[in-house]
């Protein structure tokens, strides 16, 4: 990628992580709010219940008064393809991925180790991150914006910002994308699909999602420039 390229991303990144945050995240909790009154009931939350528990509320907003599309079934009429979206960013995945570039990659182990490095080093910046900032999940606050600056450290529980699975599923992308340019699209629709599973799950805010988007895709897109860079030359040095 060019260096303008990261730098509109990056711009692109700050833009909507402030729009979001801004005012004690209040788009970002009515994002999330409206996303769940859309895709309907799930195991934590039921329309109906949610309905009656707000029916008493002045001027309540269309989420706590509008029936939901598909009388609030839409998420369980589809939650097998959720499910497989949220896969996605799973670590069991990532090895499974490992191996298999290991195998049919033309440059085997090479190919191996920088998808390895790569989601490794993009887990673990995101790991800090969340715990550092030490947000809460929405669903754990009913969509209320709340953070205890370094909770991760003693409460590693709940934490949602970045969201890991996205972070963890663009970092595969990206790594792929390199080593397989022809097929960038497929591969960032399937992490997109997954940073969407988890605000569709109620597991994170759509900041959340955003952001381990693009931490995951710059985190492991330069791994793999780093250690291409760095093992081709060890290669050269090993075959001469």
């Amino acid at each position: 990628m060019r260096w303008d390229a990261w730098l509109v991303l990056w711009v692109g990144l700050v833009l909507v992580q402030s729009v979001l945050l801004l005012n004690d995240a209040r788009l970002d909790s009515l994002a999330w709010r409206v996303t769940r009154w859309f895709t309907g009931d799930q195991d934590a939350y039921k329309w109906v219940e949610y309905k009656a528990a707000h029916a008493a509320e002045l001027n309540a907003p269309f989420y706590d008064r509008i029936d939901p599309p598909m009388r609030g079934r839409f998420y369980t009429r589809t939650e097998k393809v959720w499910r497989l979206f949220r896969d996605l960013g799973e670590p069991y995945l990532t090895v499974v991925l490992i191996v298999a570039v290991s195998i049919y990659d033309r440059r085997r182990v090479k190919a191996g180790v920088m998808l390895l490095a790569g989601t490794c080093a993009a887990g673990l910046f995101g790991a800090l991150i969340r715990m550092t900032g030490g947000r809460f999940r929405p669903i754990e606050t009913d969509g209320v914006n709340h953070w205890e600056f370094l909770r991760g450290f003693h409460d590693g529980r709940d934490l949602a910002w970045p969201s890991g699975h996205a972070t963890l599923a663009f970092a595969t992308a990206a790594v792929l994308t390199y080593l397989s340019p022809r097929g960038r699209w497929l591969f960032v629709v399937m992490a997109g699909g997954c940073a969407v599973a988890r605000v569709v799950m109620q597991a994170h805010f759509w900041s959340d999602a955003v952001f381990g988007g693009v931490l995951g895709w710059t985190v492991g897109w330069w791994v793999a420039v780093a250690l291409d860079r760095v093992i081709a030359p060890a290669e050269a040095r090993t075959t001469a």
